[in-house]
């Protein structure tokens, strides 16, 4: 934790805070050295995180283009009216 602590500027409590959430939900990974904690990354678990959330951003971003190409047809129909 030494090398994250002195990167982030943060109180040791409150790091372990974090990386004890973030072991919960399964992002990092603990091993136990005698009287040190070993964090690391779970790269599969973080993979599947980033994948879940591009997928979502696409389909955020499709709903968002479909909407959009109704409102210029809407728009077409209505200028075509004038």
């Amino acid at each position: 934790m030494g090398e994250i602590l002195s990167g982030l500027g943060i109180p040791n409590s409150t790091l372990s805070h974090h990386l004890e959430n973030l072991k919960i939900e399964g992002l990092v990974k603990v091993r136990r050295d005698s009287e040190f904690l070993w964090y690391s990354a779970d790269t599969e678990s973080l993979r599947e995180l980033l994948d879940s959330y591009d997928v979502n951003r696409k389909q955020k971003y499709f709903n968002k283009s479909q909407a959009a190409s109704r409102s210029c047809r809407m728009l077409r129909m209505d200028a075509s009216a004038l």
